[in-house]
């Protein structure tokens, strides 16, 4: 049984008790033959309890400020978004172990848009609230940021000259906040 809408929002505000360390942790991903899909999250099931965390392949980036639940082109979600196997065995069901799912951005389209949003300020300020809006709502413990291919030497292929592409930005300080890279 899945819990309500209701109370995993709950729980993403207010964790249940003692919130376990991340040391021990698992990822789940769809798999080309669905048997070992589908044994991946029974032996997740059987195995939760081991785990401080759990990381499903559930979003991935749609455009700066959006996440998308399907592959591109398709309105099927992800093999085992919000899977009971996994809701029930972690913190939104009760269980000790977070429940962390991965937002990828490892396909040209999404780390495109990923670095259109690094690049902007406002965009990326859209951003994070997209990222705990996201969240909130499904009673995640955080999420697993998986943007792949960002680096300004991959990327300096995938733009043309003068489109899309500013100063590179270091990753975001203790602060919370982007700078730029120095020159």
């Amino acid at each position: 049984m899945r819990p309500s809408p209701e109370a995993l929002a709950h729980s993403a505000v207010e964790p249940a008790g003692e919130v376990a360390p991340h040391r021990f942790c698992a990822w789940l991903h769809g798999a080309e033959s669905p048997a070992v899909a589908e044994a991946a999250y029974d032996t997740f099931a059987a195995h939760a309890g081991e785990l401080d965390a759990v990381h499903p392949a559930w979003w991935r980036v749609d455009s700066p400020t959006t996440f998308a639940n399907h592959a591109e082109g398709s309105s099927t979600p992800f093999f085992g978004f919000h899977d009971p196997r996994a809701l029930l065995h972690t913190t939104p069901g009760g269980g000790r172990t977070l429940l962390m799912p991965m937002i990828g951005a490892n396909r040209r389209r999404d780390y495109l848009e990923v670095h259109r949003m690094i690049n902007d300020p406002e965009l990326r300020r859209r951003h994070v609230e997209a990222l705990v809006t996201l969240v909130a709502e499904n009673g995640y413990d955080g999420v697993d940021i998986d943007y792949e291919h960002i680096d300004p030497e991959h990327l300096e292929h995938d733009f043309a000259p003068g489109q899309g592409r500013s100063e590179p930005v270091r990753p975001a300080t203790s602060s919370g906040s982007a700078t730029r890279s120095p020159r």
